[in-house]
């Protein structure tokens, strides 16, 4: 490849990896959990289990999570690192109804999720009920990152 040519590809690059990161979010026809609101409104909030997973450089910690269906769940994801991450799942977002994503004021929106941005040193949390049971994929879509390790699994167990 000539100079000419790697100098804008660099450039690309660079640049992308300095962008910042936002949440986002499907559209209402794209597979969501139907009536989120009635699936998160029928559980005991008092009894969510709490998880943690710390996203650093290139690495989310623990890597390997299982939930179980119908039971609420209080997800932290916290950036370790200096640099922007995020934790994209989207088959997994479409496995959960959402009761509420910190910093999110619009339900409807959080309730079709498919990617959660962190700035370096944020911290975000997702409640959430495991619906439909499955095995997903999670990865950092922030480029390169997947390359360098940045993935995960999400699982939904089927209770009883």
């Amino acid at each position: 490849m000539s100079q000419r040519r790697r100098l804008p590809l660099a450039l690309c690059l660079a640049l992308a990896a300095c962008g910042g990161v936002a949440d986002r979010y499907g559209s209402p026809e794209s597979g969501y959990v139907e009536d989120p609101a009635a699936v998160t409104g029928a559980v005991d909030w008092s009894e969510a289990v709490v998880v943690t997973v710390e996203l650093s450089s290139f690495e989310f910690t623990p890597d390997d999570l299982v939930f179980r269906a119908g039971t609420p769940y209080a997800l932290t994801l916290v950036n370790e690192s200096s640099s922007a991450h995020t934790f994209t799942a989207p088959g997994f977002f479409r496995a959960i109804a959402v009761r509420a994503l910190t910093e999110v004021e619009d339900a409807t929106a959080a309730a079709r999720l498919e990617s959660i941005g962190l700035q370096p040193g944020e911290a975000k949390r997702l409640d959430f009920v495991p619906v439909k049971p499955g095995t997903y994929a999670l990865e950092c879509d922030r480029p390169l990152h997947d390359v360098f390790g940045m993935t995960g699994v999400l699982r939904i167990e089927q209770v009883g």
